[in-house]
């Protein structure tokens, strides 16, 4: 398994998150990330446009264009979970995690989304 963020399958979220606060992103590795998705990452604090409106809850997964830093959060999280078990405190920061699979699939990365921020949102 690869870690290194070339043509890898998986990355290690100390190399993909710099910061937490305020969450800032390893680009490389969000731009492979846009295009196994076919999303676009936007700021947060970016106006959104009626077509990108993906905080309306009416829309469906499948014509989500955009996605934002906490989404990707929220997925790496819902991983994590998943494998680990278990819902301790994660040290995202931490090099000793586990590799963290590439979203790939735009209907798959949305669940974990979901649920990577019920866990995000039972933190505070």
């Amino acid at each position: 398994m690869e870690t290194a963020h070339g043509n890898s399958q998986y990355f290690k979220t100390d190399q993909l998150f710099l910061s937490l606060s305020p969450l800032q992103l390893n680009l490389d590795m969000v731009t492979q990330i846009e295009k196994t998705l076919g999303l676009s990452l936007i700021s947060e604090q970016q106006p959104h446009r009626v077509c990108f409106a993906n905080q309306n809850a009416e829309l469906q997964d499948a014509y989500k264009q955009v996605f934002t830093a906490t989404n990707l959060l929220d997925y790496v999280y819902a991983v994590l979970i998943s494998e680990k078990g278990n819902t301790n405190r994660i040290q995202l920061l931490s090099p000793s995690l586990p590799a963290i699979p590439y979203p790939t699939d735009n209907l798959n990365f949305w669940k974990l989304v979901k649920l990577g921020q019920q866990y995000r949102l039972s933190l505070s």
